[in-house]
């Protein structure tokens, strides 16, 4: 899933980056995490399994920020270039608020950055 060797793989290309650590998952309350560390900063990623698809729903616009979209049923961004997208029954948050403002080769802005790991992860998960 988000935190697995392809993902990894996939999330590393896109931002011109080589991990500095590996990384390391964990699960709890239904919410599965881990932290992505590069020279120049962390990418924390994390997905809350609901129960139901509605559930998600719910969950997802507990905290509405600006619609972004073409990423999987809906996403939206947060101030600090963050990004919360639902699919299915999951919410997904990429959290890039541990980035530089720029980041990567060629050096991408945090909210980009955050929409190519977003966009990675969903082209991972079946049917995004």
């Amino acid at each position: 899933m988000v935190c697995a060797v392809d993902a990894q793989r996939e999330v590393s290309l896109s931002l011109g980056q080589t991990l500095r650590q590996p990384v390391t998952s964990s699960w709890g309350d239904h919410l599965y995490s881990c932290r992505y560390v590069y020279p120049a900063g962390t990418v924390g990623l994390s997905v809350k399994e609901l129960p139901t698809v509605d559930a998600a729903a719910t969950y997802y616009t507990a905290a509405h920020g600006v619609t972004v979209p073409g990423l999987g049923q809906a996403a939206y961004a947060e101030p600090d270039g963050s990004l919360v997208v639902r699919k299915d029954s999951m919410v997904l948050r990429v959290d890039v608020h541990g980035l530089a403002s720029a980041f990567g080769q060629p050096a991408l802005s945090r909210a980009e950055a955050a929409r190519r790991v977003a966009a990675d992860i969903m082209n991972c998960w079946t049917g995004n």
